[in-house]
């Protein structure tokens, strides 16, 4: 073959290989932010500032003691083995993004209710029998299950430490994290803004007041019977109890929708007219597990009568690490790019100017 032959099939392989794909994208309609690697969807989320959220199918490919949480090392060397701690195990296995993207792109379904609905009894039955595998190992290993979330592919659990690094070598968990203790937040409050440079009667004037929207409160619950607060909760769930009543016995959770929507005519909130989900995920101290916020998320996402459209969390933790891999944080990736959720936290009432918590 002659060496203009051997650059004009080099030339036109180049361009196969550069093409291709596009033409997969124009012919199949497939969205250009999913990527095919070794037949798995993995995505790409231009939306989320090119950042890949995605953790499907690494935990083969991770040893395991790569998938204990440094919080848990340490408790492995300086606590009692026989002991129990709280852990949040993530799965590799995690369909919700790719069922969401086939959902909006394929079968053209509409972002409504409906969709979430869909996109929800979907994943939790795409990753019922990858947990029931995992739930079966626990169970053996003495552990005790206290949720089994649908969202995302994850379970939180009691579990002795002894058995820790014997779970993390299962191929089909990616993350063993501490379930850390969160609590409230709004108690003392940094002094940034001042009466002199913010008037708060100047911004009653405009016309956004709250209306059709509706925010899931997630703290110590809400004292519904409050004189401005009636008529503002459409619904309610305790992760204490399973229930639907969710009494405030902190009144942090009352201060906080109060800030929100109080209809006082005289002495409102900054959106008096919005509807409120009561959460409680808080006890009368004022603390509660991240599993619980997890659940009481997922429960206001999935099974209130109205969903939200901004979460509110005046809560935090400063003993998680701030890497992006805590499991609060692997979450609210999750929710805020599947559910088109609005996530609001709490920030400045501890830690200094640079890093407030």
């Amino acid at each position: 073959m002659s060496k203009k032959k051997r650059n004009i099939l080099f030339s036109i392989l180049i361009l196969t290989l550069i093409l291709f794909p596009l033409f997969q994208i124009i012919f199949n309609i497939i969205p250009s932010n999913l990527i095919e690697l070794d037949k798995k969807i993995r995505i790409i989320p231009k939306y989320y500032n090119e950042r890949v959220t995605d953790i499907n199918n690494q935990g083969s490919l991770i040893k395991s003691e790569d998938k204990i949480d440094p919080f848990i090392e340490n408790l492995l060397v300086t606590e009692n083995l026989e002991e129990s701690i709280p852990v949040i195990i993530y799965l590799n296995y995690q369909p919700g993004e790719k069922i969401a993207l086939e959902l909006k792109y394929e079968k053209k379904i509409e972002q409504n209710d409906d969709y979430y609905n869909k996109l929800y009894e979907l994943t939790k039955e795409k990753i019922q029998e990858s947990q029931n595998k995992i739930v079966t190992k626990i169970l053996r290993f003495d552990g005790k299950v206290k949720h089994r979330f649908s969202i995302i592919n994850a379970i939180s659990i009691d579990l002795p430490l002894k058995y820790i690094k014997t779970l993390s070598q299962d191929p089909n968990i990616t993350n063993i994290c501490f379930d850390h203790l969160l609590e409230i937040n709004l108690v003392n409050s940094v002094r940034s803004i001042t009466e002199d440079s913010y008037n708060p009667n100047n911004n009653w004037n405009y016309s956004y007041n709250g209306s059709n929207v509706v925010v899931a409160v997630c703290d110590s619950g809400i004292n519904e019977a409050h004189s401005a607060l009636v008529g503002v909760v459409i619904d309610g769930y305790n992760t204490f109890t399973g229930g639907r009543t969710a009494n405030d016995d902190n009144w942090h959770g009352t201060y906080v929708a109060g800030i929100i929507a109080n209809r006082d005519p005289i002495n409102h909130g900054v959106a008096p007219n919005v509807s409120l989900i009561n959460v409680k995920v808080f006890d009368n101290t004022g603390t509660g597990p991240s599993s619980n916020l997890m659940a009481g998320v997922e429960w206001a996402l999935t099974k209130a009568v109205i969903k939200p459209d901004i979460i509110n969390f005046s809560g935090g933790t400063a003993t998680s690490s701030h890497d992006g891999m805590s499991s609060l944080t692997i979450f609210v990736d999750a929710i805020t790019s599947m559910y088109n959720i609005l996530w609001i936290n709490a920030a400045g009432n501890k830690g200094g100017v640079g890093y407030p918590l």
